[in-house]
């Protein structure tokens, strides 16, 4: 005899998420300011390349994106700051 798993309820709930799911409108990403968050001190070469990426990516997704230089702490204080 082969297990057959009980699925009576599955459609049901899945048709209902559908319909759902239709009200659902995507927001508009990012709303603020990106952070990019460096771990080591400004003019170095960590420093250099998050700068030479973040032009492309501010343009390319139309927002302000910010270089922000946390050194210290073996990249503990820096690792700490995003969220």
């Amino acid at each position: 005899m082969a297990f057959k798993p009980d699925t009576t309820g599955t459609v049901p709930i899945f048709l209902l998420m559908v319909a759902l799911a239709g009200g659902v409108q995507a927001q508009s990403w990012p709303s603020k300011p990106i952070r990019f968050i460096v771990s080591f001190p400004p003019g170095g070469s960590a420093d250099l390349v998050a700068r030479a990426i973040a032009t492309p990516m501010s343009e390319r997704l139309g927002q302000t994106v910010v270089v922000e230089n946390r050194p210290g702490a073996a990249a503990i204080s820096a690792s700490t700051r995003w969220r």
